[in-house]
């Protein structure tokens, strides 16, 4: 309600329309090519801090099936930290937090499907 009252009274917008997260991600997978335009799925959002799973039925999420893992980003850059510091590898301490981000922003990725992964 706070929102809306600010777009509209300080932002001047003609419309506001406020959803949920997962529901914006499941209709950004419609642009892709060859998929049926549905409102059924579960929607994995990993952020710095932590990672929701959000499983959504006919546009409505399952607030009771709603999942949170204390596991992200910043985990994986802290690990990562860790693997150099383990290895020796001769970054200077100073410069390891920007070398891990940079190693984990452009060698990882998510499996589509893992059974052809291996």
């Amino acid at each position: 309600e706070y929102t809306a009252e600010i777009m509209f009274e300080s932002f001047n917008v003609p419309r506001l329309y406020i959803m949920v997260q997962a529901l914006l991600a499941l209709v950004a997978s419609w642009t892709m090519e060859g998929r049926e335009k549905v409102m059924t799925g579960c929607v994995i959002d990993s952020g710095d801090g932590v990672t929701h799973v959000i499983p959504v039925a006919d546009g409505y999420p399952i607030c009771s099936a709603i999942k949170h893992i204390p596991i992200a980003g910043r985990d994986i850059t802290g690990f990562i930290q860790q693997l150099l510091r383990e290895r020796e590898t001769g970054v200077p301490v100073e410069q390891s937090l920007e070398t891990a981000r940079h190693i984990k922003e452009r060698y990882s990725y998510v499996c589509p499907d893992i059974a052809k992964e291996f």
